[in-house]
């Protein structure tokens, strides 16, 4: 089982939004060109995304670009 992630990561951030949005994870995905299945490995921490997804993640979503660079432990 995954710890859970520091509320203050941006994958913790995008995890909260995506449940918060009640499947809103497929909607993001298409807004951003990519698999759904890609934005749930943006939040388990399996993959980071691209810095055109990070710009549009910060739009969208109000995560900060330079936030996927902070490492989670």
């Amino acid at each position: 089982m995954d710890p859970i992630p520091d509320p203050r990561t941006a994958r913790a951030i995008l995890a909260a939004w995506t449940h918060a949005q009640r499947g809103r994870l497929s909607s993001l995905a298409r807004e951003h060109g990519v698999a759904a299945s890609t934005v749930a490995r943006w939040c388990s921490g399996a993959t980071t995304p691209s810095a055109p997804s990070r710009l549009l993640l910060e739009q969208r979503v109000g995560i900060p670009r330079g936030l996927w660079e902070v490492p989670s432990c």
